[in-house]
């Protein structure tokens, strides 16, 4: 009897196939071990520099200030950059409460405004010869609506507040860290929305893919520094009109929680780990055309709620001014 010679076609499959294997094999031994790095526990002042300070935007309320109170907690000085004093004087107040050791700063800054030439310069003067160790770029609105009904005025604000404040206070900021002997740190607050085309939230979308883009460009680029990308999915504050918490609404606190178990591990996260399992779930193992069916379905009337909530919002405001 003879036996059949493997074919090259054959010898080539078999090879292609054990290398994709191995591949395979040693992506899930890293991911793992990455994983698992994120129970460890870590000193974050003897890796960012004990008493040193954290700037924080948009710091006044919902994920800033979550932010705010748990560096507080580990021990970290905060400034806290917003454009409500009243806001920030009592975000400030709760850190100090949560931990009376630690000090605060409060900097009042209107990031509508930060295409002016100028605008940074106050807010830097107040940073001088602070030993800062973070840059939390939190500052951000969110618009949503079919694009069309948008006016100039919201995507020039959406446009310019999404990503100008990150972008200059990243670059001001990162001659100093790399000075620093103890490591320092840059987040971005990305979005869910950044990893793939949102219909009806465009201008939110298309501005956190400028964030997760900027944050993972940067991590290549300097890799002495932790620089992540954070993709929350929905986070209960007033920008999400105080969702109800579920398995995908988080509070501020699990966000900040979820971001700091993540950060010097990962360049980009969904953070805490109900937002990670629903990011896999929905965005890896959905087929494209599912999702964007799915996506329209359900972000059309989400859409046009949020803007007319936000427009009703904006208008009582107004009167009372």
């Amino acid at each position: 009897m003879t036996i059949p010679q493997e074919s090259s076609f054959d010898k080539i499959s078999r090879i292609v196939g054990a290398i994709v294997i191995i591949y395979a094999a040693i992506f899930l031994f890293i991911r793992t071990l990455r994983f698992l790095k994120t129970f460890i526990p870590r000193d974050f002042s003897a890796r960012y520099g004990k008493n040193s300070w954290v700037v924080i935007t948009g710091a006044s309320a919902g994920i800033g200030k979550g932010f705010s109170e748990e560096l507080g907690r580990r021990g970290f000085n905060v400034v806290l950059i917003s454009e409500n004093q009243k806001d920030l004087v009592t975000a400030a107040e709760s850190v100090r409460k949560i931990n009376p050791n630690v000090q605060t700063k409060i900097i009042v800054a209107d990031f509508s405004n930060c295409a002016l030439p100028g605008f940074f310069d106050p807010i830097m003067k107040e940073l001088e010869g602070l030993d800062i160790s973070m840059l939390i770029n939190n500052v951000g609105i969110a618009v949503g609506g079919p694009f069309h009904e948008l006016t100039e005025q919201e995507i020039r604000n959406i446009s310019i507040i999404n990503t100008l404040p990150e972008v200059i206070l990243t670059r001001k900021l990162i001659p100093q860290f790399l000075e620093r002997k103890p490591r320092s740190a840059i987040v971005f607050l990305a979005s869910i929305m950044s990893t793939k085309p949102f219909p009806y939230f465009t201008m939110y979308s298309a501005t956190k893919v400028f964030s997760d883009f900027m944050a993972r460009a940067l991590a290549e680029e300097y890799p002495q520094l932790d620089i992540v990308s954070l993709r929350p999915v929905y986070v209960s504050t007033a920008m999400t009109f105080n969702r109800e918490l579920s398995y995908k609404t988080i509070t501020p606190a699990n966000c900040a929680l979820g971001l700091f178990k993540k950060l010097g591990h990962e360049t980009s996260t969904a953070g805490h780990w109900r937002h990670c399992f629903f990011t896999f779930a929905t965005l890896n193992l959905c087929p494209d055309w599912l999702f964007k069916f799915i996506s329209k379905a359900a972000c059309e009337p989400v859409g046009i709620s949020f803007l007319q909530e936000k427009r009703e919002i904006a208008a009582k405001l107004a009167k009372k001014e």
